[in-house]
């Protein structure tokens, strides 16, 4: 009697175990960054490491290997590189010697980009953008504080007609916003402006005192004007805005001639308005017209100063 032959065929097939490191690779120098594998149930790290993470602090670009032991016993490798950057040198530059009552410059180069430190003043520091505002026509006005995509009011500035901000850091580093306060809704104080100071944490504002007009070379036929809505600080601390001495036909009103000046007041030397230096300026031809429109402006907001005063403007925090 024949017997048959039964046989059974066992197909073992082990799949590899797929290795990976995860983790920062890319530090400066005196930095630590965690690798950490996956993928098996042992591992065994280039350099000794049996954990399946490892914290390395190379001094050079490095690579870094790790195998890696699934259940079945099948074993991978995978490695990554870490590469190290040198720390940046840093300078500053500027006035390190300063009197009582005087800001300084500094300058920081060798970097991409720059956060300094301890340069607020009572806590305060000065991030954003200032603008002032209010409904025209010599409403009471706000200071306003943008950050980003946010808006938020500071407070009453306590006046009215208000313009030609610019952010400056006087007296022991204590930041203040400068601008002209005209004096008044009458043609005769429509020309006019006091020098005021702004707190830029409460919006609380002081009058310095009033702007002494530009020099009149038209005598008797002559007005001049101070230009209250465009103003402009230096880190130096020099204030300076535009003026004009103009030339008026008596019967029709219109301009016959007119010469621009730009108005500096150091705000460090007794800045309180008073203490303007005067400059004559002369316009490109490409400018004419619109230093033309400008002075138009001005002279039909002089004669209806009750319409629409300048508006506000923002102004960043240095």
């Amino acid at each position: 009697m024949a017997m048959a032959a039964n046989h059974q065929q066992v197909n073992s097939e082990q799949y590899m175990p797929t290795p990976s490191i995860t983790g920062d690779t890319e530090i400066c120098t005196g930095e630590t960054t965690r690798l950490t594998a996956s993928g098996g149930t042992g591992y065994l790290w280039s350099n000794g490491s049996t954990s399946y993470w490892i914290d390395v602090n190379p001094t050079t670009t490095t690579t870094y290997n790790v195998t890696v032991t699934d259940g079945n016993g099948c074993q991978a490798s995978t490695s990554v590189t870490v590469t190290v950057n040198p720390l940046p040198t840093i300078t500053i530059s500027g006035d390190t010697e300063i009197c009582a009552g005087e800001c300084t410059t500094l300058t920081a180069t060798g970097g991409a980009t720059y956060e300094w430190g301890n340069v607020g003043s009572n806590g305060y520091e000065c991030n954003g953008a200032f603008f002032v505002g209010g409904l025209q026509g010599g409403e009471p006005q706000n200071l306003y504080n943008m950050t980003g995509t946010q808006l938020r009011e500071i407070g009453p500035l306590g006046t009215n007609n208000v313009n030609g901000i610019a952010y400056y850091c006087q007296a022991n580093s204590t930041p203040h916003i400068y601008g002209m306060r005209m004096k008044g809704n009458s043609i005769t104080d429509a020309t006019r402006a006091d020098l005021v100071q702004i707190d830029p944490r409460t919006g609380a504002t002081v009058i310095l005192g009033e702007i002494p007009q530009p020099p009149n070379p038209y005598g008797l036929t002559g007005t001049t004007g101070i230009m209250g809505y465009i103003g402009e600080a230096t880190r130096g601390g020099k204030y300076y805005f535009p003026a004009v001495s103009a030339l008026i036909n008596p019967v029709t009103f219109a301009i016959i001639d007119y010469s621009i000046y730009l108005g500096e007041i150091d705000l460090n030397n007794h800045g309180n308005g008073g203490n303007v230096v005067y400059r004559a300026i002369s316009i490109l031809p490409t400018c004419r017209p619109y230093m033309d429109a400008c002075v138009a402006a001005f002279q039909q907001y002089a004669l209806n100063p009750g319409s629409r005063e300048p508006s506000g403007e923002f102004r960043t925090g240095h």
